[in-house]
């Protein structure tokens, strides 16, 4: 703070000096991976193969009735007379103002 009051330009110098006139770089290059695709599907079957064998087959049943459920209500058109809603009708053309009161608090 000492310096930005000595200084006005301090902190456009100090950009200049370590960002812009820095001769010090780096240069990074980035390739993917040719095979990326193929792993990421071998992945995600092994895990998929992994959990499938853990579960048991009551268990398959009932995940089976939930997805079927939560397919059905999905699939439901759903009901909006509940939601809110405002028609050009409901509004006035008459302008209402709002009062406003204006507070000044002292060291703020």
């Amino acid at each position: 703070k000492d310096q930005i009051k000595k200084d006005p330009t301090f902190l456009q110098n100090a950009v200049k000096k370590y960002f812009k006139d820095n001769q010090h770089k780096l240069e990074q290059t980035m390739s993917p991976a040719t095979d990326f695709t193929e792993n990421e599907a071998k992945q995600f079957q092994d895990l998929e193969d992994k959990l499938r064998s853990n579960i048991k087959p009551d268990e398959k049943e009932v995940i089976r009735e939930k997805s079927l459920s939560l397919l059905e209500s999905q699939d439901m058109k759903e009901d909006s007379s509940c939601l809110p809603s405002l028609l050009v009708a409901d509004i006035s053309d008459e302008y209402k103002g709002t009062e406003v009161n204006k507070l000044e608090l002292v060291g703020v």
